[in-house]
């Protein structure tokens, strides 16, 4: 934050830029993504040891069951930058430009659904409420029912949004392969450790199974010292503990932001930590198509922070802070995606 205050000018004039140049960047690990899918597995195999700076492709590894292979970063957050580009694509889509964000929205999208990275698709169906509610409340408001009361308008709005929204998983799942097959490897991922008839080796790839043992293992941490916790620095050796045990065969997971808090902070830290996003969002509000696009990002990562830690990871701590750091700078600004403001003299 401290980098984008000292130049906090340069980052009102070029916001805009900063976000284009994100979406696309993005969008060339997306088609790298997607390609290394749409091949055989057995050539992606092959490419991927040709090329050492890609990451390393799993040996014991279905590319459906247990998501997407990410050649780059890690796939969780990976899905994270995946939702911000399509968040910032469709802010973008209100300014004289729309070319760029209606070009990379299908590539973005489509990435996002067969990626496999089930946080961060939630999380994004769940902020896209923000936006896609106050489009369609103008668009009701002003040319549907311009006699209705506005929260009439308001709750057909919801409710429209809610339907299509709820309405997009369900579809996915019955069309597409990739989100087929996710699904049904959490659902009887469930059920194995519900019946106990399970190969504890599995567990290993057993990412729904991890979430619930990380859950259950900082909870551990926070009983035992709900106030302070333990402290940033001993935070790793009482996990590691947790973890020793316990009775699965699994490595170290931190798979939620707010147990996290809770237990490396306590229950003061995990009170700071929600009170500043939720000051942030207040300070936010009445700047016009700015407030959609900054709550529209918080609540994707109030969501994502549910099942993973997302700012346990460099990637997801960079872009969090980036992300909210600029948009911040743009309160007050009169800033608007339709037009860069001018350089002064």
């Amino acid at each position: 934050p401290a980098m984008f205050l000292l130049h906090a000018a340069w980052v009102q004039r070029h916001f805009s830029f900063l976000l284009k140049v994100f979406c696309c960047s993005v969008a060339v690990a997306c088609v790298a993504t997607v390609l290394l899918y749409w091949l055989p597995e057995d050539v992606t195999r092959n490419l991927v040891k040709s090329f050492p700076m890609l990451r390393e492709y799993p040996e014991t590894f279905s590319r459906e069951a247990f998501g997407l292979y990410s050649p780059f970063i890690d796939r969780i957050q990976f899905s994270s930058l995946i939702g911000l580009a399509i968040l910032s694509c469709l802010y973008m889509l209100q300014g004289p430009k729309k070319w760029l964000p209606a070009l990379l929205l299908p590539l973005l999208g489509y990435t996002m659904m067969v990626l496999g990275g089930r946080g961060g698709q939630l999380a994004l169906l769940v902020s896209l409420l923000v936006p896609g509610i106050y489009w369609v409340y103008k668009l009701l408001s002003r040319k549907v029912f311009p006699n209705l009361s506005k929260t009439a308008v308001g709750g057909i709005s919801t409710f429209f949004v809610v339907l299509v929204l709820a309405f997009l998983p369900f579809a996915a799942y019955h069309t597409n392969s990739a989100v087929h097959t996710r699904v049904n490897q959490s659902l009887w991922e469930i059920s194995e450790i519900r019946s106990g008839h399970y190969d504890p080796d599995n567990f290993l790839h057993f990412t729904t199974v991890r979430r619930l043992v990380s859950w259950q293992n900082l909870w551990r941490i926070i009983e035992e010292q709900p106030i302070l916790g333990t402290g940033t620095g001993d935070f790793g050796d009482a996990i590691t503990r947790a973890y020793e045990s316990d009775e699965y065969p699994l490595i170290e997971n931190i798979h939620n932001q707010y147990l996290m808090f809770w237990a490396m902070l306590g229950i003061v830290g995990l009170a700071v930590f929600v009170g500043v996003m939720a000051y942030w969002a207040v300070r936010m509000k009445n700047q016009g198509a700015v407030t959609i696009f900054a709550w529209s990002v918080l609540l994707f990562y109030a969501v994502n922070m549910i099942p993973d830690a997302v700012l346990y990871q460099q990637i997801d701590n960079m872009a969090f802070c980036a992300f909210l750091s600029m948009i911040g700078l743009c309160r007050g600004e009169s800033h608007s995606p339709k037009s860069e403001r001018k350089k002064p003299a």
